[in-house]
């Protein structure tokens, strides 16, 4: 039937827009309303709140087919304007409106009534459509994206979202599967479309990628007898993002885990799409309530309290959504497997066109240019995923190793982008990566030189938010082998502790070699917190004073350069750029005659 077909093409194209639009809004609101870690937690859940709260209103006004194409040509609307590049308040709010568009078009769908399978069925496509973007585009969402294509992708979408909406079935409501869905987008989204997190895993290559494509598309029409669907999810979900490995990478069968969930969300989703005879628009807001409760817990507890197991977050949301898979999934028309199958193959050579140009190691000279950049997860000081920004203030100092703080490989909170892959396939180094809290958030080394003796050592420092680490490697020049070491100082509860440059200062005594460090410190050069490291040399005294934060007006000398007595620096620049919330510094390391 018409109306059949007209809502899964709205589901899927529709949840695909609302999957943009909320990897677009988290990165903003931390970025542009406040700043992550210095903006108090309940502020930025206070003003969310204003914009997630008022769909509720949509369970008893959506009583016209017109509502929810009202609220989903709002969205498409907010979303243009977000595709011209705004920057500062207009994006804030054009993304807040975007979000809260598209969260009443989802609870007014509940509200009419939608039959829940042809609604499950859409958003596995969805999820699967999601994953051939992000293969194509490097983990980098529609909204980040410049060109004509971009534009012509997101007009078509709107189009096809705004026909499904207008002519889509009404049916007999199903609470189950409209309260399922909204944490169903928040796993969709962490897990099942998180292309970075593959990478993380298993490595660049392309069949970490493809895999996750075939089964995001094999998962929106694969229905399994009852109970395997709920079950198989909750297994996925743990096997995903359970399993640490000792320096808290995640290990290769993580990636088992992403492709079991992509295979099994959709048919949960189906299984629980049992019409009750009831309007379901309460159901869909609650829905939508708990993705934001999941949403803003995780936030908080990722930047303010050090010692929750974030894992948990992820398992409780595949819980929930398992818990309303109970009853018998209906198959999807045959139309829409022939259609996954097309988007599986187009998964399948996103994957493979964009595979990573191995890297060939340089030899190293007789003295070492070396860039320390925290980049903020790609985002600039405007508020702009932009990693290409990046890379060319980078590779505008010709460097041979690279120190960044603040390296994404795919948080939700920051957008879901890998912008270290992005960066350094872009520099053409390779990655030496070590998570923090996060496996998908910490410190990393590029290189163009040979390194060895790569090690990673978390902070023993327990009261801190985001737990971080040191992370150092050894490169060996002409004149002898150099120890590179980075890190990012985080704060406490009565700001940054002692013990964190204490730690810093005698995992440096104890090499065996010379050394230099960049770090982000959060501390001046005068704190009597850096006492343990004046016995290093300063490598930024010649240029001193030498703020480097904020990048728009910098007053802070937070991002400091440290060498052992046989090396010195020189050639010392940092740049003005708005590239991230810092400005990098630059500079050049040799022996001393």
């Amino acid at each position: 039937m018409r109306s059949d077909r007209a809502t899964v093409l709205a589901v899927a194209f529709g949840g695909f827009l609302l999957i943009d639009t909320i990897r677009g809004w988290l990165p903003t609101m931390t970025t542009i309303f406040g700043s992550a870690g210095s903006t108090p937690d309940w502020v930025f859940v206070l003003f969310a709140l204003a914009w997630v709260v008022p769909p509720v209103l949509m369970a008893a006004l959506a009583r016209s087919r017109a509502v929810p194409v009202a609220a989903i040509g709002v969205e498409v609307v907010a979303r243009i304007v977000l595709q011209t590049q705004a920057t500062g308040q207009v994006q804030l709010y054009a993304s807040c409106i975007a979000v809260l568009a598209g969260f009443c078009w989802l609870v007014s769908a509940a509200t009419r009534g939608w039959p829940g399978e042809h609604v499950a069925t859409g958003f596995g496509v969805a999820l699967a459509l999601t994953v051939v973007l992000g293969l194509a585009a490097e983990s980098v969402d529609l909204m980040w994206l410049t060109g004509v294509v971009p534009w012509l992708v997101l007009l078509a979408v709107a189009a096809v979202a705004l026909y499904g909406t207008a002519f889509a079935a009404e049916g007999q409501g199903g609470g189950a599967l409209w309260f399922a869905l909204g944490p169903a987008v928040l796993l969709g989204t962490q897990v099942v479309t998180n292309v970075g997190r593959a990478w993380a895993a298993a490595g660049t290559d392309w069949w970490p990628g493809a895999l996750i494509a075939v089964a995001a598309a094999a998962g929106a029409v694969i229905r399994l007898p009852r109970f395997v669907a709920p079950v198989g999810l909750v297994v996925g979900t743990a096997l995903a993002d359970l399993p640490r490995a000792a320096d808290n990478t995640l290990p290769v069968w993580a990636l088992a885990g992403q492709a079991l969930v992509a295979l099994t969300l959709t048919a949960t989703l189906a299984a629980a799409a049992t019409p009750n005879g009831k309007r379901s628009g309460l159901a869909g807001f609650a829905g939508v309530f708990v993705f934001f409760l999941l949403v803003a817990g995780y936030n908080t507890s990722f930047d303010s309290f050090g010692r929750v197991y974030l894992p948990a977050f992820t398992l409780v949301t595949a819980v929930l959504v398992a818990a309303q898979g109970r009853g018998r999934a209906t198959m999807p028309k045959r139309e829409v497997a022939l259609g996954c199958v097309v988007v599986a193959a187009a998964g399948v050579v996103a994957a493979v066109v964009q595979t990573p140009v191995p890297v060939t190691p340089a030899q190293a000279g007789p003295q070492l240019r070396i860039v320390h950049y925290n980049i903020r997860s790609g985002i600039s000081a405007l508020g702009r995923f932009d990693p290409d920004v990046i890379a060319d203030q980078i590779a505008a100092q010709h460097p041979d190793i690279v120190n960044l703080q603040e390296v994404d490989r795919g948080m939700m909170i920051t957008g879901g982008h890998d912008a270290l892959r992005l960066i350094a396939d872009r520099l053409g180094m390779a990655i030496h990566y070590f998570p923090a809290k996060d496996p998908l958030w910490g410190l990393a080394i590029l290189s163009r030189l040979p390194l060895r003796d790569v090690v990673a050592t978390p902070m023993t420092e327990k009261d801190i938010a985001p737990q971080t680490g040191i992370l150092r490697a050894t490169v060996d020049t002409p004149q002898g082998p150099i120890v590179d070491v980075t890190t990012h100082f985080q704060p406490g509860s009565d700001g940054i502790p002692a013990a964190e440059p204490n730690q810093l200062a005698a995992l440096i005594a104890e090499q065996k070699l010379p050394v230099v460090v960049t770090g982000d410190f959060n501390l001046e050069p005068g704190d009597p917190r850096m006492v343990a490291m004046k016995q290093f040399t300063d490598g930024l005294a010649q240029v001193r004073p030498f703020p480097t934060s904020p990048a728009e007006a910098p007053k802070q000398q937070i991002d400091n350069v440290f060498v052992t007595r046989e090396l010195a620096t020189s050639d010392i620049v940092a740049p003005r750029t708005t590239a991230s919330d810092h400005l990098m510094v630059a500079f050049t390391v040799r022996f001393n005659s």
